[in-house]
């Protein structure tokens, strides 16, 4: 579940956090203003389904910016970092399930790409802490 994963990650030692090289400054627009609203809707999948055909497209369209953010947080890795590019990888499947799972209009695929993209995005976090 969503929670034991969250506590496992807790858990995780913080050196990968410790070596982590700078990020690219373009990496914190990205998030502020794609990556956050996007996932923001990504994410409310838990509390509350798509029913309208909007709610659906919405759904589809924000999971297809977190898809494109995967992308460009690839050419954007610091130093050729492996963790990042993993992180951003996962991301773009994740985020691609998302996608498919909306326009299939499919509940539960949705709620379990939208857990995916949590825990990718958190793993991200653990290895490279935000900058205030």
């Amino acid at each position: 579940s969503l929670r034991v994963c969250l506590a496992l990650l807790s858990l995780a030692p913080a050196t990968a956090a410790l070596a982590a090289p700078a990020v690219s400054p373009k990496v914190k627009p990205l998030m502020v203003n794609h990556v956050v609203p996007a996932s923001k809707v990504v994410f409310a999948v838990a509390r509350n389904a798509p029913a309208t055909d909007d709610d659906w497209r919405e759904m589809e369209r924000s999971a297809l910016v977190l898809t494109e953010a995967g992308k460009q947080l690839k050419k954007l890795n610091p130093g050729g970092n492996e963790v990042w590019r993993q992180q951003a990888r996962l991301l773009v499947g994740n985020a691609s399930a998302a996608v498919a799972a909306a326009k299939a209009r499919d509940v539960e695929g949705l709620n379990k790409a939208s857990e995916a993209v949590f825990v990718t995005c958190a793993g991200c976090h653990k290895a490279f802490p935000v900058n205030p």
